[in-house]
């Protein structure tokens, strides 16, 4: 259970790639879990049924496995941190398969949990919180929310999740229209990303840049940022993420009626 754990916490990118080369074997470890929950300790227990919510929102499936490992837990005494962290994990899952309402009642009780003794998780789980607004419409709830888990971020020093909650600023100014608003947090996200070394992040967030200029009816440097990060890509090996790049560049190249 430590080993699964140890491999799949945290990154949903890893899960991605152990789902890919390695499902029947967590799939045996996930299967397995069920039946011996009692044979560990609440902490370990926490934290690999965390990761397993990584590793089914990877999987692309609904989660009830998780769900079901996540009930186990009900009778055994968890710290405010690790019940925490399993809320927003199952928020960002439902957020993931659309269930919003769900997920903004779990980040919401995520939040209530960390608000005072842990500020760097309780900006993830206001981050959470904000994609489910966002989804739902309500957009005002979504950017104080995300403007929460900003200064929470800030003050952490997490360049990852400052990065990731100004993509998404970015990505609600996109949407009521204000366009200015949006370049200024884009380029901010791809410094940080550069800071931090997490060249797949950053690829997406040039994207998002190439898209930004796209809808500024700049095709030129759309297509600069679109080839800009299938370059990250390729040079890093996640050779079935390049369609963020590929994908709009067809699309220009159709609407100039370039079928070659």
């Amino acid at each position: 259970a430590e080993k699964t754990s140890a491999r799949l916490f945290g990154d949903h990118f890893e899960a991605m790639r152990i789902f890919r080369e390695e499902y029947s074997n967590f799939q045996s470890v996930a299967d397995a879990l069920e039946s011996s929950a009692d044979a560990l300790s609440p902490e370990t227990l926490a934290r690999l049924v965390s990761a397993l919510y990584e590793y089914w929102q990877a999987a692309g499936t609904d989660g009830e496995a998780a769900e079901r490992f996540e009930r186990s837990l009900e009778k055994t005494g968890l710290s405010d941190k690790l019940r925490a962290e399993l809320l927003m994990k199952r928020a960002r899952n439902l957020n993931s398969l659309g269930f919003y309402a769900a997920a903004e009642k779990a980040s919401l009780e995520s939040q209530a949990l960390s608000a005072e003794n842990y500020p760097a998780l309780c900006a993830w789980a206001h981050l959470t919180a904000g994609v489910s607004f966002f989804h739902r419409g309500d957009l005002p709830r979504a950017r104080g929310q995300y403007e929460t888990a900003r200064g929470l971020f800030e003050n952490s020093g997490d360049k990852i999740g400052l990065a990731g909650i100004l993509g998404n600023l970015g990505g609600l100014y996109t949407d009521i229209g204000e366009l200015d608003r949006v370049e200024p947090l884009l380029l901010r996200a791809c410094e940080l990303y550069r800071e931090a070394g997490d060249s797949r992040r950053l690829a997406y967030a040039i994207s998002n840049l190439g898209n930004l200029y796209l809808a500024k009816k700049d095709p030129v440097k759309a297509e600069l940022k679109f080839r800009e990060a299938i370059s990250h890509l390729e040079k890093n090996g996640w050779l079935w993420l390049v369609d963020l790049g590929y994908n709009p560049l067809g699309g220009m190249a159709e609407e100039k009626g370039d079928f070659q």
